[in-house]
């Protein structure tokens, strides 16, 4: 059993998903068999015995907050400039003592079961590691983050699918955004985080870039054969409801 005094999680839901038609509620409280995606994140967190969760929220804060139990700390992202500027939100107000802090989506990380989230937080604590994230192969990955490795199958790059190569784009294995950070780390770097010239946003996924390039340790978790779908259509949502079938 993992130890929840090592560990806090941030759980990113203040994001709009705009592609996805929520109306009046955050997306992460669209429902997959009758429970909001938010919620069997959390529920597989508690099976984990993980008791420090911090919720950021901010586009349609209310219909989070009305399902989060009490013990759920929150914080919010009162303008939503991205993943990293919501996870320095979040740093605000997170537990000193800790050490390591679990990153995830409010949306597509109900797709990541307790083996899974396990694995990864299992791997990052007998490390050394200042990142450690999960990557799977897909079939289809349009729209995600690819994984470039070199000859060695060592990192090289994360590269989001605007900015690939037509080579990099035919890559199948691909970043699911769910992190592990040394929050030393994390707190000595968030601020370094530059602004995406492409949509004036901070992303989290620029940290592993960072800190390739300071030489710090960064590994890669891979999970073969993952049910898992990114969530930004309500095509998307569809696939992955079926997912959830399997």
């Amino acid at each position: 059993m993992i130890n929840s005094k090592d560990l806090e999680v941030i759980i990113l839901a203040a994001g709009k998903g705009s592609r996805l038609n929520s109306g009046s509620s955050n997306k992460v409280v669209l429902e997959v068999q009758g429970t909001p995606l938010i919620q069997r994140t959390i529920d597989t967190l508690r099976q984990l015995n993980l008791k420090n969760i911090l919720v950021v929220v901010g586009h349609a804060k209310d219909s989070v907050l009305n399902l989060l139990d009490k013990d759920i700390q929150t914080v919010e992202q009162i303008e939503q400039l991205g993943t990293a500027h919501a996870v320095k939100v979040a740093l605000e107000v997170t537990k000193k003592h800790i050490k390591n802090c679990l990153v995830l989506n409010g949306d597509d990380s109900f797709l990541l079961s307790k083996e899974v989230l396990e694995k990864l937080i299992n791997h990052h604590l007998t490390s050394s590691n200042k990142i450690t994230f999960l990557t799977t192969h897909l079939d289809n990955p349009k729209g995600l983050g690819r994984i470039i490795r070199d000859t060695k199958n060592n990192l090289v790059k994360i590269v989001e699918e605007k900015e690939a190569s037509e080579a990099e784009k035919k890559v199948k294995e691909v970043n699911l955004a769910a992190y592990l950070f040394d929050l030393e780390f994390l707190r000595e770097n968030i601020d370094k985080v530059k602004k995406s010239q492409i949509t004036s946003e901070y992303y989290l996924v620029t940290l592993v870039e960072q800190a390739m390039a300071n030489h710090d340790k960064v590994e890669m978790v891979f999970i073969k054969d993952l049910m898992w779908r990114g969530i930004n259509t309500q095509e998307e949502l569809e696939e992955a409801k079926e997912l959830a079938d399997i």
